[in-house]
């Protein structure tokens, strides 16, 4: 049996990154936009992550700029490896 190795690259690559999105006026902006902040093995490592940013973000919001309390929330998104260009 022949291994293809477009699926072995696929397999020996997985992995999730955790991205921000830059621009917070487009929050549906393509992930080739968006910027990678790191890399993890498990979607578990990469959405605890993406909690504790969140957190940061709004304690570090200045309490004079009153945001929708959720907009950090979508300028962060975990994905798989392969999803992003």
């Amino acid at each position: 049996m022949r291994i293809d190795r477009r699926v072995v690259g696929i397999v020996l690559y997985g992995g999730w990154l955790l991205l921000f999105n830059p621009e917070h006026d487009r929050p549906m902006a393509p992930l080739s936009a968006w910027k990678k902040v790191d890399d993890y093995d498990t979607a578990y490592e990469c959405q605890q992550k993406l909690r504790d940013k969140v957190v940061e973000a709004e304690e570090e919001r200045n309490p004079k700029k009153r945001l929708p309390p959720n907009e950090a929330a979508l300028r962060y998104r975990c994905a798989r490896r392969e999803e992003v260009p």
